[in-house]
């Protein structure tokens, strides 16, 4: 049976470029001001969710898939170059669940690639996310990457769709 997931994902991931020293304060990779991208999402609902508000800087909306749209929903966000992604985080804070009960997304499926947009990918992480809160997530060890993919392939129980943020720690 497949669920319906609707998804707003707000990434943070915190690293340092791959030729350089680490750095001493966290960096928000998932931002525009870091040279951030979205280069492809399955869908969007709009507005105030559209695949962009992933890399915006705020928490307050995310991206959100379309309503009815069946998991998994993935989105592919570009980095300015490689970087050592140390942590990602899944904000769920503005996915309003008190007006759409279960509609923070639940398992999130984090991977990466140095190859391109379409190709080269391995799973970083899989998070449960909190339900209307945040979850950051330190890996074990740095992960490179210039391209992450998020998949959310479940939410916590809204017949038609999942909202969450993620992100990597640098935005704390």
């Amino acid at each position: 049976m497949n669920r319906f997931v609707s998804v707003a994902v707000a990434v943070l991931a915190v690293g340092t470029a791959a030729a350089q020293k680490p750095a001493a304060t966290r960096v928000d990779l998932l931002d525009l001001a870091s040279g951030a991208m979205v280069v492809s999402a399955t869908s969007e609902y709009g507005g105030a969710w559209k695949a962009t508000r992933l890399v915006d800087g705020g928490t307050e909306a995310g991206w959100c898939s379309e309503g009815g749209k069946a998991a998994p929903n993935t989105i592919v966000v570009e980095l300015a170059q490689p970087f050592a992604i140390k942590a990602i985080a899944v904000d769920n804070t503005g996915a309003q669940e008190s007006g759409y009960a279960g509609i923070s997304a639940r398992q999130v499926v984090v991977s990466g690639s140095t190859t391109s947009a379409t190709a080269g990918f391995a799973e970083i992480a899989t998070i449960e996310a909190a339900k209307g809160g945040r979850k950051e997530v330190a890996l074990a060890a740095p992960a490179t990457a210039q391209w992450l993919r998020f998949e959310v392939r479940t939410n916590w129980g809204h017949a038609e769709s999942s909202a969450t943020r993620s992100s990597a720690p640098g935005r704390v």
